[in-house]
């Protein structure tokens, strides 16, 4: 408990944070402070909470009152209290960080002591909640200031015109675009509609509506665009656009042209206007032109020349032809005029890649036909074949070379449906899918549909001829049902399958509940707490215990399993120090069963192994079902534990190799291929020994799994003379991402 004092200097220092710590450390600092005022190891303050990081955040979040768990169990409420547990953590409190009703931020403790949250603890760290609420409050408040006015101070740089205008429409703030614009060094003191022809109230009710209007004020038209900041103040955007207006009509003439537009410049040759033409040609919307130097569009090899015709532009008209470089990177070229006019410059342009567009799309569209599994030609205006795919070389035996030049009509022995077909398509009619019959190089019939088109362009004209060959296509669409009745199939199997899962999902779960409260009563018995027992008593007492505790434990695998088959595990990854794994209680457990069994049990880690990012719990898991098989089939001898970094032959090592080896009697060479499958144990086998111990024979498999997922690998290695070897390989840097099963 912290006494009247150290809250006060607790506050101070929150207080002091606030100010003096920047805000990507305010959360460690917050942490440190807690913690030291009130005794506890472990504080984290979460600044930024949402729904869905996990349940025990989502409890807190949703109740608005804190959680205490000061004795944390592997039956605790919540998966992250148990995962604590697994870590050593005793005792748990998660408080909501509470400011006008809503939750600003969390404070989760930790401790290795059990029952350290008392009542008072809980209220000294909820009054300094309180503080931390109001300063992490007057941090955002003041962030959102600096962004506030970061804001303003990048748009008032911008070369378009922009004013504050205070509430009685007096402008109190404007960049220089604005002062150049309307022709006076300081525009403070004057009235915004003095300058634009409108008022304040009359700006706000126009843009309620839409957001930008046009206003006019003498002979000049301006573009008005305004947003409320909040108190008394507008921001106003004000363009003149008279020449826009003036180029209306030229505008509206080009509006439907893909080739040609009309860009205005300022004297620096900034863009100020440009027509929607501009993004069909090049690709850059007109709005993204807007500020950009003319010059940075051009193609580096023009830019010397587009200059020199700038500078004649400035005693009379000129033109050229340019490169525009085009947002894919394209060259793109363009005839152009430029005009001086008396803000800057008025450029026309025109689009010159149609024709090398038109020849760009005969070439992409001879390579279309080329991919496609149909017979596709190109025929002239005279019948001679022009040009093949490589589609009539398997379906027909010709070698497409040797068709060019010949006469259509050697591929169709019925000329009058063909002269037919060609007919209809130079009259300018569609032939679709026509009954036809082609002839092969080795005179056999073959069925058919045809697709002709007629195409002219200038004196250019010809056909386009897709054939389809039926017989293939009647195989394929054989094919193609039976492979669309085998994935019913398999959904159907799929199905069922997911079906089994979350049966054996549920049922396990409903078993487990029944099965915690056997063992708990049984320990009550055990201990004498409803009675003194006899030692007989006591040992059917303790096999009840000890059968009920191995019952739960394949109801865990099986759980396990069809976690890991419905995709439902997921790792709780963090930064394990391998070197510990040795003090974690169930390998503790495990060692004194293997000295009870008269087993030496050698635990040898790497000095030099880093740190992993893994699930902790689940590798821990691995070891157990690893060490516990060791321990079942071996009479005599030893079980070792090794844990190196695996060495590359070349760079830094990526990973890291971890053993169990035991002197038992190994798998026999035929079973070693089926040891990682679902329900297949080692113990199984009728020849070898410890029939009492076999299991679900989920263990091997879900400890592959639990690897797989980390991104390792695991394998059996005979060992020579006798005993087995079963070793996996994790990554070192692991997946950053949590990866669910």
């Amino acid at each position: 408990m912290a006494t009247s004092s150290q809250l006060e200097t607790a506050i101070a220092q929150i207080i002091a944070i606030n100010s003096t710590v920047s805000e990507a450390d305010q959360e460690q600092a917050l942490s440190g402070c807690v913690s030291e005022a009130l005794g506890v190891e472990s504080v984290k303050i979460r600044s930024e909470v949402a729904q869905g990081v996990n349940s025990l955040l989502d409890y807190v979040l949703n109740t608005k009152r804190p959680y205490v768990d000061n004795e944390l169990s592997e039956y605790s409420s919540f998966p992250e209290l148990t995962g604590y547990w697994s870590k050593g953590q005793k005792s748990c409190a998660v408080i909501p960080v509470m400011l006008s009703g809503r939750v600003v931020s969390i404070i989760e403790m930790l401790s290795r002591k059990e029952n350290l949250f008392t009542a008072q603890l809980i209220k000294d760290a909820t009054h300094l909640s309180y503080v931390i609420a109001l300063s992490i409050s007057a941090r955002r408040e003041e962030s959102k200031s600096t962004r506030l006015a970061s804001y303003f101070n990048a748009a008032f740089d911008s070369p378009v015109p922009q004013m504050l205008i205070a509430g009685d429409g007096a402008v109190i703030r404007f960049n220089p675009a604005a002062a150049s614009q309307f022709g006076s060094p300081d525009l403070r003191g004057f009235k915004v509609e003095e300058l634009v022809g409108v008022t304040v109230k009359e700006i706000k009710e126009k843009t309620k509506s839409r957001r930008e209007f046009i206003s006019r004020r003498g002979d000049k038209n301006y573009s008005i665009h305004a947003s409320d900041t909040g108190g008394n103040l507008s921001y106003i955007v004000a363009r003149d656009v008279t020449d826009k207006e003036i180029l209306s009509w030229a505008t509206s003439l080009m509006g439907q042209s893909y080739g040609a537009g009309i860009v205005l410049l300022d004297p620096e040759l900034k863009v100020t206007y440009a027509t929607q033409s501009m993004k069909r040609i090049i690709g850059y919307d007109s709005s993204l032109t807007i500020s950009r130097n003319i010059v940075e569009l051009v193609a580096e090899r023009d830019k010397g020349a587009f200059k020199d015709a700038i500078a004649i532009a400035q005693k009379k008209d000129t033109s050229g032809t340019v490169g525009m470089a085009t947002d894919k990177g394209i060259i793109c070229p363009i005839n152009f005029v430029i005009s001086k006019k008396n803000n800057g410059y008025m450029m026309l342009f025109y689009d010159v890649s149609a024709e090398k567009y038109v020849d760009s799309m005969v070439v992409a569209f001879s390579e279309f036909l080329d991919s496609s599994s149909d017979i596709a030609m190109r025929v002239d205006q005279l019948g001679y074949i022009r040009y093949a795919n490589h589609a009539v070389e398997s379906a027909l035996g010709y070698d497409r070379t040797e068709l060019l030049g010949k006469e259509i009509s050697l591929l169709y022995p019925d000329g009058e449906v063909l002269e037919r077909d060609l007919g209809y398509a130079r009259a300018g009619k569609k032939i679709d899918n026509s009954y036809t019959f082609l002839k092969a190089k080795d005179g056999r019939s073959v069925e058919a549909t045809n697709s002709i088109r007629f195409f002219k362009t200038g004196d250019s004209m010809e056909y386009v001829i897709i054939a389809r060959e039926l017989e293939s296509k009647r195989v394929m669409k054989g094919l193609e049902e039976t492979i669309e009745g085998q994935q019913g199939e398999i959904k159907k199997l799929q199905g069922t399958g997911e079906l089994k899962s979350q049966f054996i999902y549920n049922i396990s779960h409903e078993l487990k509940t029944p099965l915690t409260n056997i063992i708990g009563f049984s320990k009550l018995l055990y201990s004498g707490d409803f009675g003194d027992l006899n030692e007989e008593q006591k040992s059917h007492i303790s096999t009840i215990m000890d059968e009920t505790k191995r019952l739960l434990d394949m109801i865990t695998q099986v759980l396990d399993a069809a976690k890991l088959e419905s995709s439902k595990m997921k790792l709780d990854l963090a930064d394990i120090d391998m070197k510990a794994m040795v003090d974690n209680s169930s390998i503790k457990a495990l060692e004194e069963s293997a000295k009870n069994n008269k087993l030496e049990f050698i635990w040898k880690v790497d000095p030099m192994v880093p740190l992993v990012l893994a699930d902790y719990s689940r590798i821990i898991q691995v070891f157990v079902n690893l060490i516990g098989n060791s321990i079942k089939f071996t009479k005599s001898g030893s079980i070792t534990v090794e844990i190196k970094t695996k060495m590359p032959k070349k760079g830094r090592p990526t990973s890291i190799e971890c053993s169990v080896i035991d002197t038992g009697i190994g798998v026999p060479e035929e079973m070693q291929h089926r040891l990682f499958q679902e329900f297949y144990g080692a113990a199984k086998s009728k020849n070898n020994i410890k029939q009492e111990h076999s299991g679900t024979g989920l263990g091997l498999s879900i400890s592959k799994k639990i690897v797989e997922l980390h991104g390792g690998k695991i394998y059996y290695d005979p060992r020579e003379g006798g005993g087995s070897r079963f070793w996996f390989t994790l990554p070192i840097k692991g997946r950053r991402k949590p990866k669910t099963a």
